[in-house]
C-alpha cells in the first residue's frame, strides 16, 4: 500500500495539467470532495493514503466541441472523442474536509 501513492504521483507526472482542458476543470482546484463528486458523479477510481486522496474519472467529450465541459453522460447520437482519464489529488484539512490540490489528465480525449 505504501507504494500506491508514489506510483500515482509518477503517473500523474506523465500527464499534462491545464494546457488542453477547459477552464471548467481548473475551477475544481480548491473545491471540496463532495462538490467534485456532486458535479462529475461517482469516481471510477478512488485511492486514499494518509491525508491524501486521489479521485479518477473517465470523461467523455463530444467531438467538434473541444472547449465543452467534460461529461459523464452524453446523448446517444453524439460522436465522442476517445476517453480522457481525469484525476484529482485531494488533501485532508481541518474537520476531515478534503479539497482538491491539483489535477492531471491523460488520454487522447483530453486534447
Amino acid at each position: 500500500m505504501r507504494h500506491v501513492l508514489p506510483a500515482l504521483l509518477l503517473l500523474a507526472g506523465c500527464a499534462q495539467p491545464g494546457a488542453h482542458m477547459p477552464p471548467f476543470v481548473q475551477a475544481f482546484v480548491g473545491a471540496r470532495e463532495d462538490q467534485v463528486i456532486g458535479t462529475l458523479g461517482v469516481p471510477n477510481r478512488a485511492y486514499e493514503v494518509g491525508t491524501t486522496s486521489v479521485l479518477g474519472f473517465d470523461i467523455d467529450r463530444i467531438a467538434g466541441d473541444p472547449d465543452a465541459a467534460p461529461r459523464r453522460a452524453v446523448p446517444a447520437d453524439a460522436v465522442l472523442v476517445p476517453p480522457c482519464e481525469l484525476t484529482f489529488t485531494l488533501r485532508e484539512y481541518e474537520f476531515r474536509t478534503r479539497r482538491v490540490e491539483s489535477y492531471s489528465y491523460v488520454g487522447p480525449g483530453c486534447r
